[in-house]
């Protein structure tokens, strides 16, 4: 008997553990109707580059139906074409400049193609071509037919072999449509609806504030613009390096004409300020201000020279032993080298890093961003030398990208922190106003959302060679 009510109790948990629904946040609005917009500050200094960001933005409670109205704000939601010259646009408002507006028609689907795909053509590839249907455009395109009317899930629909049913499953498998998918209207979660260039200038605050940066007795006055900061998005499902899109976004950047200090002074202190202007809605916070020094980037080697690296750590200048054996040269590596690596080093002060990787875009000549983690050293992994130098790698997936037809070019960027942006970046489980995340303090001690600090940044360019090639 008590086995079987043991049984129910246990089935019982379980059906009520099961149980899913989908909620919408609106439903919950009167528990945080009381919540006030509050400042979160990103102030860092970027040695490498010589320069310093600083992004002001305003919080916003969950249900901020303004910014995420699910409404294509800026038109640019598919394509337009104008009949008066038979030119497709991204967006009506570049319709509109070329063209009569009346004459301006939405055109859901985009036909893309490869050189591969059209040796005959009588267009130019790199134009738009576009078509109200999508019945139109797989007529008249030998590519691939896309939309930005995908539905909510954001994902186009796929039928990987044609056979109409969309249950196929598996890698490459099926997408079904799915609610709003096909009913040419913009709606949630569909590509170019809410998307940063809308949301981003609503957040900023651009405004009635005096931002500035001291090093000694030197001072570096900052300026909005619209254009400061920059990152790359994949603005299309999938990714693809030549169609990833550089999205600008507006911060605070040194005034050209008002700043007279570097943000290279390594072992130094920098001092960061921001007061705010009562029109600005935020006056109460005071003059908000916070502390930090710059540390050193990494140093890069090769194995050869690991004993003399090692070696370092005993010498009185550190630093200076380990910068003579820094190794600036392009690595090469073979396709499938599973020994592959980046071999860096770095003073004790710090060890923790991030390390990002770009692949170069040959079209478009660029480095793109391709993927980027945390890492760091331990005294159990065997990284630390004599408490004084922090030994690490990078292993490197020594393929081309796509495999075997793709870029061979790569580069990877390795970071080293300062401590206040190392708290803010790494203690990502406290609250943003928790004071051990956070050094900035408004001018009653209160802690203020967000970090200033520095990024030092050190490149190492490497290229995969075909098992015939060599560099």
């Amino acid at each position: 008997m008590m086995y079987k009510k043991f049984l129910l109790i246990h089935i019982f948990v379980l059906y009520f553990i099961a149980c899913e629904k989908e909620l919408d946040i609106t439903d919950f609005s009167s528990d945080f109707s009381f919540y006030n917009s509050e400042l979160r500050i990103e102030a860092l200094m970027l040695p490498a580059q010589n320069t310093a960001i600083v992004r002001i933005d305003k919080s916003v409670p969950l249900d901020e139906a303004s910014l995420y109205n699910c409404i294509d704000d800026d038109n640019d939601w598919n394509y337009y074409y104008c009949s008066d010259n038979s030119v497709s646009y991204e967006s009506l408002d570049e319709c509109t400049n070329e063209c009569n507006s009346s004459n301006c028609l939405l055109h859901l689907f985009s036909c893309e193609m490869n050189e591969e795909d059209c040796d005959t053509c009588s267009w130019d590839l790199s134009s738009l071509l576009t078509f109200e249907t999508k019945e139109e455009c797989i007529e008249s395109c030998s590519g691939d037919c896309v939309t930005d009317d995908v539905g909510e899930d954001g994902k186009q629909a796929y039928d990987s072999n044609n056979d109409g049913d969309y249950d196929d499953r598996g890698f490459g498998g099926d997408i079904a449509p799915d609610e709003g998918e096909g009913d040419g209207v913009p709606g949630c979660n569909e590509l170019n609806v809410d998307e940063y260039n809308e949301i981003l200038p609503e957040i900023h605050l651009s405004n009635f504030c005096t931002v500035n940066i001291k090093h000694g007795e030197d001072v570096c006055e900052f300026i909005f613009s619209e254009t400061g900061g920059m990152f790359f998005d994949e603005n299309k499902p999938g990714f693809d390096v030549e169609d990833i899109k550089a999205v600008s976004y507006g911060a605070w950047i040194p005034d050209p004409l008002n700043c007279d200090i570097d943000f290279n002074h390594y072992d130094t202190e920098y001092l960061f300020s921001c007061e705010c202007e009562e029109e600005s809605g935020y006056g109460y916070y005071g003059k908000i201000t916070a502390a930090d020094t710059i540390r050193r980037p990494v140093i890069f080697y090769t194995d050869t020279v690991e004993n003399n690296i090692i070696s370092c750590s005993e010498n009185p200048s550190t630093h200076s032993c380990l910068e003579s054996f820094h190794n600036s040269d392009t690595l090469y590596f073979e396709e499938g080298d599973n020994s592959a690596k980046i071999s860096y080093v770095s003073l004790i002060e710090t060890i923790k890093y991030q390390a990002v990787q770009y692949i170069f875009d040959e079209v478009n000549d660029r480095y793109v961003y391709y993927h980027g983690h945390r890492d760091g050293g331990t005294d159990s992994g065997n990284n630390i030398i004599n408490n004084s130098i922090c030994l690490m790698s990078e292993k490197v997936v020594a393929e081309k990208y796509p495999p075997f037809i793709g870029s061979d070019k790569f580069k990877y960027d390795i970071f080293t922190f300062s401590k206040g942006y190392e708290n803010y970046y790494f203690f990502i489980q406290l609250d943003l106003l928790d004071p051990e995340r956070t050094n900035l303090r408004d001018e009653n001690g209160n802690p203020v959302m967000g970090a200033f600090g520095a990024m030092s940044g050190r490149t190492k360019y490497f290229q995969i060679l075909s098992n015939n090639e060599e560099n």
